[in-house]
């Protein structure tokens, strides 16, 4: 069952560009990959996200959101309901166009895989990943530089799940500029791109 959009959501990745180039690098790694199906124009991206990020899907075929929201035209919003939150297209699109992004994921109750985490993309290179994920013992992770917003003294809390949690990414957030519980954050202003993966039929088993 549906049951809508709800923000902030699991996985997604703000770009502190504009649209434009955002869209440039993910555009080349498509065509570099010949992953993407179809990109569509949208001027409000509310019907798309309530009715295919619910949850996330394993499989082929999955879908991208890239928009400027209302709330702050400075940045773009990448959503995806692929099950890592497209990583490697993050990832390579970052590289592609030297951007500036955070990759976050957010732990939430309802996770079977629990992990709280943030990947931090500078001049297109991943310059600092903090995250706490069960696996099944909680593990605590850092590489890189500490970063302006951080408070590191929280990464010496007792439990290694409170060292790296929804709360502390809000305000992580919230220090860059960017309020996650603004509803406006969720909504685009001016067009908002929807891009459809290839679905591939599954392979099947061999035993």
């Amino acid at each position: 069952m549906n049951n809508g959009f709800k923000y902030p959501p699991h996985k997604f990745t703000v770009f502190f560009s504009p649209i434009e180039p955002v869209m440039r690098a993910i555009e080349i790694m498509g065509n570099i990959w010949k992953c993407f199906e179809k990109t569509t124009q949208t001027n409000d991206i509310s019907a798309v996200l309530d009715s295919k990020f619910d949850e996330f899907i394993y499989d082929s075929g999955q879908t991208h959101v890239i928009y400027t929201p209302i709330s702050n035209r400075d940045i773009t919003i990448f959503i995806s309901n692929q099950s890592d939150g497209a990583s490697s297209l993050i990832h390579m699109s970052n590289k592609k166009m030297d951007l500036e992004s955070i990759n976050l994921e957010i732990s939430l109750p309802e996770n079977f895989y629990k992990r709280s985490a943030f990947t931090y993309y500078k001049n297109g290179k991943g310059i600092r990943v903090v995250y706490a994920m069960q696996d099944p013992n909680w593990i605590f992770f850092e590489t890189g530089e500490p970063l302006s917003f951080e408070d590191v003294s929280l990464y010496k809390a007792k439990r290694k799940k409170d060292r790296m949690n929804k709360g502390i990414i809000v305000e992580y957030m919230r220090k860059l500029g960017v309020d996650l519980y603004d509803p406006n954050l969720w909504k685009n202003i001016g067009i908002a791109y929807e891009i459809t993966e290839v679905k591939y039929p599954r392979k099947n088993q061999q035993t």
